[in-house]
């Protein structure tokens, strides 16, 4: 019990080993990669372009701790006009400059969904109409309306987000 024999020994070693079935979320995850092929570029620029602007943003913090160490120091009025300008000056700079980037990523977005959503057509435009009989109206909405809405927030947010969080 719980040993080998000689016998059993030698028909493992002789046996080539079984190659393990792939993953339950393999395909899956390939799938969603093919799906979001195209938009890897533009994440990819829209993750720099949010590293730049959070440092933008986190600039006037800096300036502003300047600005208090000067106040105490008695730094003329002049001196403390100028850093307070330049702080109000990179303060508004980087609230345009993120709202840019989340404007341009909301219109690739609309770009995206509509590409997606015409493949989906085309594709149930050859399906034979029995598929539709065992469908309902609302699940058919599903698969075109809803499902392609839900990737909003990764075509859109979940980049800036992530690269915002790890840059603060």
């Amino acid at each position: 019990m719980g040993k080998m024999r000689t016998e059993d020994r030698a028909a493992a070693k002789a046996a080539p080993p079984a190659t393990p079935p792939p993953s339950r979320g393999t395909s899956r995850a390939q799938a969603g990669r093919k799906l979001i092929a195209p938009l890897k570029s533009t994440l990819i620029l829209a993750g720099i372009a949010q590293g730049i602007v959070t440092l933008l943003q986190l600039a006037p913090y800096v300036l502003l701790t300047e600005l208090a160490r000067r106040l105490l120091a008695g730094a003329p009025s002049g001196e403390l006009l100028s850093v307070g300008l330049w702080a109000a000056g990179l303060m508004a700079a980087g609230a345009l400059l993120a709202s840019s980037l989340l404007v341009w990523l909301h219109a690739v977005d609309a770009r995206f969904e509509r590409d997606i959503r015409r493949r989906l057509l085309a594709k149930l435009s050859r399906i034979p109409l029995g598929w539709f009989d065992a469908r309902t109206s609302g699940q058919v909405k599903q698969i075109i309306q809803d499902d392609t809405l839900s990737l909003h927030y990764l075509a859109t947010h979940a980049v800036p987000d992530a690269v915002n969080a790890v840059v603060a």
